[in-house]
């Protein structure tokens, strides 16, 4: 389950930071406060504990929807791939350069997608994108998507990569991605 860690939020009418430290499984919480949590996110109220949540914006393509404009329910999986390859980027990496200079190559063992409202052809869509170490050879990226317009959540799951050299057998990550993360 994706834990979150408010570390500070604005109490919107006063104007003043107000420190808090609550830890929650976002699976316990009704959905309305999940909601809620993400879009505190979204405008910057609340930081996220942990490695930087990067976000990233697209806007739905015709070929993404059904005849009735509605998100196949499978490319939120690709979108969360677009967050990850842009985390790694904003972190100095991408698959290619780990693939190439460290030889390590990050297959995803466990993906999860839970869906809360539907996408529409032409909707912005915020992606939201944060990476946990979870050990020496798995990662863990949790991933929000919001509709830019108004912040509804969309979606939100996460994925599992194991590190594998490119013979395909379990290697540690690179100590630098490591270091990022611990």
């Amino acid at each position: 389950m994706a834990t979150i860690r408010i570390l500070e939020t604005d109490r919107g009418d006063a104007g003043q930071r107000l420190d808090v430290v609550v830890r929650r499984h976002l699976a316990d919480l009704g959905h309305a406060s999940r909601a809620r949590i993400q879009r505190w996110i979204a405008d910057g109220r609340v930081r996220v504990a942990g490695a930087a949540v990067r976000r990233t914006r697209i806007r739905v393509r015709y070929a993404e929807t059904d005849r009735m404009g509605v998100v196949y329910y499978a490319n939120y999986l690709v979108w969360f791939e677009v967050g990850r390859t842009e985390w790694l980027r904003q972190h100095g990496w991408s698959y290619s350069a780990m693939e190439r200079e460290d030889g390590v190559q990050l297959p995803v063992i466990e993906a999860h997608c839970e869906y809360r409202q539907p996408a529409r052809y032409d909707d912005e869509i915020d992606i939201q994108a944060r990476a946990t170490l979870l050990t020496p050879v798995r990662i863990r990226f949790d991933y929000a998507l919001l509709r830019a317009a108004d912040g509804v959540l969309l979606a939100e799951g996460h994925t599992v990569h194991a590190a594998v050299d490119l013979s395909g057998r379990p290697c540690r990550l690179p100590e630098r991605v490591r270091e990022t993360l611990a």
